[in-house]
């Protein structure tokens, strides 16, 4: 989870478990999506999660954490007046997570340091 949100880090542990206990109590979501949506700890539980997942909620809308948290509060009400939630639209952005997680590990693959052995390698021909 530390990868994916580097920032768990910095956060308060005290507000991290009132936030995991909101997730956890109330919304009854699965532990799967915390590891697929780390990021949830870094929004404001009062100001965002729950009266996101409140509204959610009383439309009976299923749908992801990050469909729920990860847009401006004008995109989220925006979508909040559909009737329904479009399969396609959470699966477009879930192919671009995925499109760009493959890119980003790709390029942090590029940047692997080279072997040490080759190195002393090389220093040991200087004179």
């Amino acid at each position: 989870m530390v990868v994916g949100c580097p920032h768990l880090l910095a956060l308060n542990l005290d507000i991290m478990k009132r936030s995991f206990e909101y997730f956890h109590e109330e919304m009854e979501r699965d532990l799967e999506d915390l590891i697929t949506f780390p990021a949830f700890f870094t929004y404001g539980l009062e100001s965002m999660v729950k009266p996101r997942h409140e509204l959610v909620s009383k439309k009976l809308l299923k749908c992801s954490l990050d469909w729920l948290l990860n847009f401006s509060d004008e995109k989220f009400h925006e979508r909040m007046t559909y009737d329904s939630i479009s399969i396609e639209e959470m699966e477009e952005r879930e192919e671009e997570e995925a499109e760009i997680s493959s890119v980003s590990s790709f390029l942090q693959l590029q940047k692997t340091p080279k072997d040490e052995s080759t190195h002393s390698d090389e220093e040991s021909f200087i004179v």
